[in-house]
């Protein structure tokens, strides 16, 4: 018979105990299988991109979990890591709504259902659409004095800066909207991407003047390539400047003996702030081709040199009061040549 050390016999009772406790130990965990408190579990994963390729993920963004069949309970809430990533982890099985929400994004709500399944992780990509943006957008009204015909034109200009995350080609259109009056119109994509404007003479409005779209809210309105749309808050026009500066010399095509000719206006005073504007072009077989426009003239000056040499040709030239908002009246043409 083979001996068993004494230090084997004072640590063998100890371990029969232990053994003896274990099999008495309460299993209580709710994530213990054999625990008769056991409730099955799942898990879900997801993650939070751009709609286009190649997917950038979208960080920070609220991921939000709720159960389909209880209205009442609040449901969980999960932030995307910098991969885009989310995790919901322990959730019971059954039905559940996801609603991401981020800014500039197109949101869901409630368009997702998820099913979760006991011991099982659910995967899936959400890919949200980003929404137009308006960087800068305005509405002006423009009184142009003619020679031929003898009435002043009055005209509408809108003008809109409008960009996409996604990418400015995304923006499909771009358009005026005044509900009160039941009127839309769509502006044009110019140069340079991501510019719109139109410009609508006063016989094109829904009102019998210029003057009668005063106070009426107005509404600049975009939408993507998958139709989300999105709307400026209301403005409104503020004025139509009736008053009009007198373009005086050079004019009457008269022949100007410097290649920089000074340009003279008839000072104007109107009962708010203004400045001065001067659009200069040249004539050329029925053409007119700009040349310069000075903005920003203070309302004290009445004269300033063109300051470029001219080559030789046929020259009109315009003054303009343009007030705070944009709204501007502008002069007769006058004409003089550069030999």
């Amino acid at each position: 018979m083979q001996w068993m050390p004494r230090h084997y016999l004072l640590i063998l009772p100890g371990l029969l105990l232990w053994a003896g406790c274990l099999g008495d130990l309460p299993r209580d965990n709710p994530l213990d299988p054999k625990s008769d408190r056991y409730e099955p579990r799942g898990r879900l994963e997801g993650w939070v991109t751009r709609l286009y390729p190649p997917y950038p993920p979208l960080a920070d963004v609220p991921v939000r979990l709720l159960p389909a069949t209880d209205s009442l309970q609040e449901g969980r809430l999960a932030y995307t890591g910098p991969d885009g990533r989310f995790v919901f982890e322990a959730l019971p099985p059954g039905s559940y709504y996801l609603q991401v929400q981020a800014q500039g994004f197109r949101a869901l709500q409630d368009t997702l259902r998820v099913a979760i399944t006991a011991g099982q992780t659910r995967t899936v990509t959400l890919r949200l659409n980003a929404l137009p943006r308006f960087t800068a957008y305005a509405a002006v009204t423009v009184h142009i004095s003619r020679w031929w015909p003898a009435t002043d034109l009055y005209r509408l200009e809108i003008e809109a800066i409008v960009t996409d995350p996604d990418d400015v080609r995304d923006v499909m259109r771009v358009w005026l909207h005044i509900p009160a009056l039941n009127f839309a119109d769509t502006l044009q994509a110019v140069q340079p991407a991501g510019r719109f404007f139109k410009a609508l003479l006063q016989q094109e409005l829904p009102v019998n003047s210029l003057h009668d779209l005063l106070g009426y809210p107005l509404y600049l309105g975009a939408y993507d390539r998958t139709g989300d749309t999105v709307y400026t808050p209301a403005f409104q026009l503020v004025r139509v400047i009736e008053d009009v500066p007198v373009a005086l010399r050079p004019r009457g095509l008269a022949t100007v003996d410097t290649t920089r000719p000074v340009l003279r206006w008839e000072p104007i005073a109107l009962p708010f702030s203004f400045t001065y504007r001067i659009d200069l072009v040249r004539r050329e077989a029925d053409l007119d081709i700009p040349v310069l426009t000075l903005t920003g003239l203070p309302a004290s000056q009445d004269s300033i040199r063109v300051p470029q040499p001219l080559a030789s040709g046929v020259y009109y030239w315009t003054v303009s009061v343009v007030d705070t908002f944009g709204n501007r009246s502008r002069s007769k043409e006058a004409g003089f040549q550069v030999p």
